[in-house]
């Protein structure tokens, strides 16, 4: 029994008052755009999700960015992570001294042939994960979440309050809807997160999404 999180993002938890975490320089949504469509995707219907993890430099740049779930052709997940390298920048990362440092960042992008469009979302809203969150889901929840209803996908659409923890949870017509509801509980009580701040160092509630695959 197997459970995949869609987003098994290393979260970086830094030590004291001092650090920030980073910033997207400009909407995430600007990375990429519906000219990078490939003509012959498009055409054929060939779409799908790519969920990204990268390394964002202590310069700001991206790099080293893979696919750690796609459900697009090959093509276009690699396509995903080219564009994000060549046009992702952020403020990068501080430790408590205020020194520049290296850490990890992850994108979507959604390829839809309906409108040959291409969109980039941030998958937690700028909040970063306190813990794997692939380690929020176990095994041993198969069971519980299925009930014998067998595989399943599960997009939970959520808001991160002020404190870290889950506000809402939703999910969307993906999987299962029983599935959802339950996994939806499980990820409500388990997740938290590090809220991102505002100019005056107040921490902001924000919405994420999240795709779990359960699979025996």
């Amino acid at each position: 029994m197997r459970v995949l999180v869609g987003s098994a993002v290393l979260a970086m938890i830094f030590s004291g008052g001092a650090a920030q975490a980073q910033r997207a320089i400009g909407p995430v949504s600007a990375w990429m755009v519906p000219a990078d469509y490939p003509e012959d995707a498009a055409a054929d219907g060939r779409g799908g999700i790519v969920t990204m993890q990268f390394r964002i430099a202590a310069s700001g740049r991206v790099e080293k960015c893979r696919p750690i779930f796609s459900s697009a052709q090959a093509a276009l997940a690699r396509i995903s992570c080219q564009r994000i390298e060549e046009r992702g920048r952020y403020v990068p990362a501080h430790d408590a001294a205020g020194t520049p440092v290296a850490s990890e960042g992850q994108l979507r992008a959604r390829w839809n042939p309906q409108t040959r469009g291409v969109t980039v979302e941030s998958q937690f809203g700028g909040a970063m994960p306190l813990g794997e969150p692939g380690a929020w889901m176990t095994d041993n929840d198969y069971a519980v979440v299925t009930q014998g209803r067998g595989d399943s996908d599960a997009e939970l659409l959520f808001d991160i309050g002020t404190d870290g923890r889950l506000t809402r949870c939703a999910f969307s017509a993906l999987g299962n809807a029983e599935t959802s509801r339950r996994t939806c509980q499980l990820f409500a009580q388990r997740a938290r997160f590090r809220p991102p701040v505002g100019d005056h160092g107040e921490p902001l509630a924000v919405q994420g999404t999240i795709t779990m695959h359960w699979r025996h």
